[in-house]
């Protein structure tokens, strides 16, 4: 049962509260901070990721194409293998 001044309880109530909204808004900026910058890491990942895949389309199709010389290779070669080995 507090009987002194009311005035002053909620002036020392809210001396006591403004600093922590300061510290709870700068706390806020920083975490809006932090997550602006892992919206941009996620956006460089996922640049970075669709770059890559589409290197990775590249060789799939260079890779083929070798495949693909590499037999016609290996039929010529047997060809010619067939042709010596007749006469």
């Amino acid at each position: 049962n507090y009987t002194g001044d009311k005035d002053k309880i909620c002036i020392c109530l809210i001396q006591d509260f403004i600093p922590k909204v300061y510290e709870y808004e700068k706390i806020l900026v920083n975490n809006k901070i932090k997550l602006k910058q892992e919206k941009t890491k996620c956006l460089e990942y996922e640049i970075e990721n669709r770059i890559l895949k589409n290197y990775n389309k590249k060789l799939e199709n260079t890779i083929k194409e070798l495949e693909k010389k590499l037999d016609d290779v290996k039929n010529q070669n047997d060809l010619i293998l067939k042709i010596l080995t007749k006469k």
